[in-house]
């Protein structure tokens, strides 16, 4: 009957859908079909510099999927500044259906409809920001569902947030808004059609009718200290939720609802409800029978709840403590029972002293259904009662010598560190608890099927204090055993995870020390070399850190734990590890042949073992930047058969689960990376979306590979963007940035949007600079020195090469790391025009012993052998951390300097930048510093306002001593703090 009711009045939502406003089921302003093929605009005969103006309307692509039958693809397209496009493809007949304003969005699992959340217009939410509109006042999401077969459009409003399981039934769970009270009847008559849709809803959803066995209004009689108190009324607190089925309109209504969890399937869903008494309901909906179990309710707070795989099993924590720090017990109800029991009681017998259950982890069932997993965590102490004034307490933090994390460190990691809890688990049936992790080995891998006899634990502990200044983090490892919980330690002092095999027969791993890779038998313990006897390195060779270099990668486990494949720098091996047969290159050295870097596409993520069909491979080749797709059997190996191959960026491969369907993103410098869709073989291949065609009218560049060698003999590559409209009889300024290596981005497209710290590599040549990008190699100990001659050498050999460089207007830009750099090579030479430096480190001296106060770490770690590349200590090699600083030499600038140095960065120190600007000022050096109050190492994504600010500023910068344009007033007049919010100065100060 319940279930009944809740159907007639989904019914009723329905039939008003479809006779009220029509963009609630097939909407024409919202969902938009167009062709399969974009027309491409008219070809724009004067085409425009790209200025900061433009940049709110590109787009990306932030989300893109494939039906698991292949049928169906959807992707989101992203402006830089304004609202979400859906853009849906139903592949066979081409069509293409929009819908605005999309997030959130899935293909049900039986692939019958998309659903997605409806958000505001940008607009409309920017103007209640703006009106300082209060939360629940704001506007709201509505949920969308579209259904394939019917080309029908389900539009509910007001909702918070959805779930559907990923590869169940279609069920979905809406959890709605707090309704808004039904609308004032002004009118003199009855005439219901005068009503809006969402208020119809919200009034249906208000109305004084029981949909099911939790909306009835109570009363108890409450006892305390065996004295009756007077009957009150019990008032739930939630909102409505809705198990609704859109394909048979079959739906179930719980009112008042706090949260909810759903099964893998989506079958079942569990309800939570809070009352004003400080009591829980706890309810089990049965989506296919409509059935509401309630399996508890009384006084307490319930969470974390899981359901096992087969649905038959639900586990929760639950507590009655009404103090700020609650012990959880497990509750546990199995299906057939009418209420939930206590299985675990909060404080196990059995455990250490003081070890309880985590009110952190999640319990959760193995894919068998016979364990029960959860967490362990120190139980909470009663606080002493305070008994003295805020100013009568020492507040303080004691640095010591013993500590194993710095203070900061320790503070950064607090809400961590307070969350830590040991994972352990009961076989159902049983109570024994078998701690799996605990205080020395504190992390252990339990996979999602929670059935193997054997994981791998890892602990730090030993190697904490290094950890502040070696980059490295050092590791040691055990093996487990999960039916007893005793571990075994296996491995010491490693910097690499090692992989355990899916059946736990072999633990293989990387040497940092002798740089080669090892394989042990989980049973024998006993170990072997891999790689020692083959004549290529498994280490990066390119590495020039004053470090031991890490691996290029392990790629995969072959059938029966037999195999494993690991990659050289180019292609891809596979070792027996029964040590039967000898180590195969599955790619036959063509990658090495030909300058190739083959990869393993793993395209679905459920598979422990290499497919025993041909899989696909990634290749890129280093030399030329081309990029592609090819095949091979991992098993039987051979010469990789490209299926595609070019010059251009391919990347994001992602397969159809249950189809021989592949979608991929294809793009260069000129081109967006759009969303492509082919067979597994690329036979046919067809572009889905052409975003961004509002580039023609712009103004942009060719880039080209350039090669030179440094002082040394080192053969470096580089990229040269020239304008395409580039007057070559003519001198042009160029603009240098760097960051290490950055060659391999050749095929990048670079999205005109608002500066996070550098310059936009599209923006600038649209503008009329020629634009280079080289690589750099360092050498320890003089990466400022070494990091220049790569610079100069590159310089030298484009001025040799191409006559339009004006060499009198060369610029350099930087940021962090490039900025240290930037700020190094104006000492050293008065050959650029001006340079702009972002977070620059000025003062190595003072700079290694500080602290990252995003992590809290110290800097010594980067520079003994991280990216600073120095190989000792300030005490052994203080020579050298002096000629590696700025800030000593000063007075040997000549080059204007711009600087932006924020005061949260996270990285660098901010009195970095200071130490080089107060340095430059005292030495009346033209120079200036930008400093976003609130704002970090890189400028924040969310703040527009400051992000097109230094888009101003860095540009008018270099258009000033490169282009020879007037001076901004920020420049010649500077802000002062009386100024600040006032007057940002941009306007050009002509002579």
């Amino acid at each position: 009957m319940l279930k009944r009711l809740a159907i007639m009045i989904t019914a009723l939502i329905f039939l008003f859908s479809c006779t009220k406003k029509e963009e609630e089921v097939k909407v024409d302003t919202t969902v938009k079909i167009v062709a399969s093929e974009t027309q491409e605009p008219e070809e724009v005969e004067d085409k425009r510099a790209l200025s900061p103006d433009d940049y709110a309307e590109w787009e990306r692509l932030a989300d893109y999927v494939i039906s698991s039958d292949g049928k169906w693809v959807r992707y989101i397209a992203q402006p830089n500044r304004g609202d979400l496009l859906l853009s849906l493809h139903e592949i066979e007949s081409g069509r293409k259906i929009d819908f605005e304003r999309a997030s959130q969005a899935a293909f049900a699992p039986g692939n019958d409809f998309l659903v997605y959340k409806k958000g505001p217009k940008f607009e409309t939410k920017r103007k209640a920001q703006l009106d300082k509109v209060k939360k629940d006042k704001m506007p709201k999401d509505s949920l969308c569902i579209y259904i394939f077969e019917e080309d029908t459009l389900l539009t509910i409003p007001r909702i918070k947030n959805y779930k559907m399981s990923k590869e169940g039934t279609n069920w979905l769970t809406i959890l709605h808004e707090k309704p808004l009270p039904p609308a004032k009847d002004t009118t003199s008559t009855k005439d219901t059609s005068s009503v809006s849709d969402s208020t119809l809803v919200d009034s249906l959803l208000l109305a004084d009718t029981t949909l099911v066995d939790t909306g009835k209004v109570k009363k108890e009689e409450k006892k305390d200290d065996k004295k009756k108190k007077k009957l009150k009324k019990v008032r739930e607190i939630g909102t409505p939720l809705w198990v609704l089925d859109p394909i048979n309109e079959d739906t179930t209504i719980v009112e008042y609802v706090s949260s909810y969890s759903i099964s893998e399937s989506g079958k079942h869903v569990v309800a939570l409800t809070k009352l004003k008494t400080d009591s829980v309901r706890i309810s089990i909906v049965d989506a296919e029978s409509g059935n509401v179990k309630t399996i508890l309710e009384t006084y307490g707070t319930a969470k974390a709840f899981s359901f096992d795989k087969k649905e038959k099993q639900l586990a929760f924590l639950f507590s009655a403590d009404s103090s700020k720090e609650k012990i959880y017990d497990i509750y546990y109800w199995k299906k057939g029972r009418n209420k939930a029991r206590k299985y675990l009681d909060g404080k196990p017998r059995g455990l250490k002293e003081g070890l309880g259950l985590s009110p952190i982890r999640l319990p959760r069932f193995s894919e068998d259904g016979k364990r029960l997993f959860f967490g362990l965590a120190p139980l909470p102490e009663d606080a002493a009662k305070d008994t003295l004034l805020s100013n009568e307490k020492a507040k303080l933090d004691i640095w010591s010598w013993t500590d194993p994390l710095l203070q900061t460190q320790q503070n950064k990691e607090l809400s961590r560190t307070k969350k830590l809890n040991f994972i352990a688990y009961t076989n159902l049936g049983s109570k024994k608890i078998i701690q799996l992790a605990n205080e020395e080995v504190p992390v252990v891998k339990v996979s999602r099927e929670g059935s193997e006899d054997i994981i791998l634990g890892e602990s730090n502990l030993p190697y904490r204090q290094l950890i502040s200044w070696e980059s490295i983090d050092y590791y040691d490892y055990y093996l487990v055993d999960v039916k007893t919980g005793k571990n075994k330690l296996v491995l010491t002092k490693k910097s690499f995870s090692p992989q355990l095999s899916p059946e736990g027969k072999y633990l293989v791993w990387y040497d940092h020390e002798d740089l080669h890779w090892y394989v042990t038998d989980t049973e024998t313990l006993e170990s072997r070399c891999l790689t020692k006897d083959l004549d290529v390195a498994f280490y990066d060779e390119d590495d020039d850190h004053p470090w031991q270099p890490g691996p290029h990668g392990f790629a995969a486990w072959g059938l029966s734990d037999r195999y494993a494949y690991i990659y050289d720098k180019y292609d891809i091996w596979k070792f027996d590890l029964s040590n039967e047969k000898e180590a195969l290159n599955v790619t036959n050295g063509a990658g090495r042949k030909n300058e190739e870097v083959y990869r393993y596409e793993k395209l679905d993520s459920d598979l422990d073992y290499v497919p025993v069909s041909p899989i696909i491979l990634s290749v890129f080749n280093d030399k030329t930047k081309a990029s592609g797709y090819a095949t091979v059997n991992m098993y039987q190996g051979g010469e990789p058969e490209k299926l595609v191959y070019g010059d251009a960026q391919y990347s994001k491969l992602k397969k159809a689960k249950n189809a021989e369907a592949v979608i991929w993103r294809k793009g260069t410098y000129r081109d967006y990376p759009d969303l492509y869709i082919s067979d597994l073989k690329f036979h046919h291949q067809e572009k889905l979306s052409s975003l961004n065609l509002q580039q023609s009218q712009f103004r942009w560049a060719s880039v080209e590979l350039v090669e030179w060698e440094n002082s040394d003999g080192v053969k470096l590559q580089g990229m040269l963007y020239v304008p395409d409209d580039l007057d070559k009889s003519k001198k042009h300024p160029m603009i240098i940035y760097y960051y290490e290596k950055y060659s391999h981005y050749f095929h990048q497209y670079f999205m005109p949007s608002p500066s996070y710290s550098t310059v936009n590599k599209s923006m600038y040549p649209s503008n009329g600079y020629i634009l280079f990008i080289p690589d750099i190699v360092y050498k320890t100990g003089h990466p400022g020195r070494s990091g220049l001659d790569c610079v100069e050498t590159g310089v030298d050999m484009l001025l040799e090469k191409y006559d339009f460089i004006n060499e009198d207007k060369i610029g350099l830009q930087g940021q962090s790391w490039g900025g240290y750099q930037t700020a190094y090579f104006i000492t050293q030479t008065d050959r650029y025009a001006a340079a702009m430096a972002g977070a620059p480190v000025s003062n190595m001296t003072s700079a290694f012993g500080a602290i990252r106060w995003g992590s809290g770490l110290s800097r010594m770690m980067q520079y003994e052998d991280g990216q600073s590349r120095m190989g000792g200590t300030i005490w052994d090699s203080f020579d050298l951390y002096v000629e590696n600083s700025p800030v000593f030499f000063a007075d040997k600038i000549e080059t204007p300097l711009l600087m932006m140095h924020n005061d949260e960065d996270g990285a660098v120190p901010w009195t970095q930048g200071i130490e080089m600007m107060v340095a430059m000022r005292r030495l009346q050096k033209p120079s200036w510093m930008l400093v976003y109050n609130g704002d970090s190492h890189n400028l924040s994504t969310g703040n527009w306002g400051n992000r097109m600010d230094l888009t101003i500023r860095m540009k008018q910068f270099f258009d000033h001593y490169l282009m020879d344009k007037a001076m901004p007033r920020w420049m010649e007049e500077g802000i002062s703090a009386l100024e600040k919010g006032k007057e940002l100065k941009y306007e050009l100060v002509e002579d």
